[in-house]
């Protein structure tokens, strides 16, 4: 249960054991600390980035939140957004906050979206880099529209196939990874390839 309630100008706050609610200027960021959080008082940090480096995320919706760790309880993050900063091709519904790593920007599970307050919610127990976003292909970042993201995004698989050799292939092992969520063996467990003599098996093909 939030203990207090605050709404500040500033971009800090002190959050107590006892929790509280952090608003950033106009609501954008809204951070709502429960009870037990911490076990000591911590300042709470947010400051907005102006607008996100790389794809799938919505401009105007980044802030870097601090401390990043040492919650012992999840706090509730919401995000506002303009529906007018939303790319064509992306349907409000599948926004979702992601959080920026060392691997680019990843989703967070269990984000909700609220159609009508144009917001995403979700708990988090690590804060840092986040902003509203979404999974799948990024129209303004072309490298972002592969057939792997186009079918991930409905749940899907798409695959090729490969022959062992292939594996030494850097630029075509990349173009796998990048385009393809499966791969099936194109010869290797054939059973010319496994048994060409009766009785006598050979799996290495089919092992690498």
């Amino acid at each position: 249960m939030v203990a207090s309630s605050v709404a500040l100008a500033a971009c800090s706050v002190q959050v107590t054991p006892a929790g509280t609610r952090f608003a950033f200027v106009a609501d954008d960021l809204v951070v709502d600390v429960p009870a037990r959080s911490v076990d000591r008082n911590v300042t709470l940090t947010a400051v907005g980035i102006p607008e996100p480096a790389g794809a799938n995320t919505v401009p105007n919706t980044a802030f870097m939140v601090t401390p990043v760790d040492g919650w012992s309880v999840p706090v509730t993050v919401t995000l506002a957004y303009s529906a007018l900063d939303v790319p064509s091709g992306v349907h409000e519904r599948d926004l979702l906050i992601v959080r920026k790593g060392a691997d680019g920007w990843s989703p967070v599970a269990g984000s909700n979206v609220d159609l009508e307050q144009h917001q995403v919610s979700a708990a988090l127990t690590t804060l840092g880099r986040l902003a509203v976003g979404w999974v799948g292909c990024d129209r303004r970042v072309p490298a972002t529209c592969t057939l792997r993201a186009a079918v991930e995004a409905g749940g899907l698989r798409i695959g090729t196939t490969l022959e062992p050799g292939q594996l030494d292939d850097a630029a075509l092992t990349a173009v796998v990874n990048r385009e393809f969520n499966a791969v099936t063996p194109e010869n290797a467990l054939k059973m010319y390839s496994v048994e060409n003599q009766r009785g006598v098996f050979t799996f290495d093909a089919a092992d690498a």
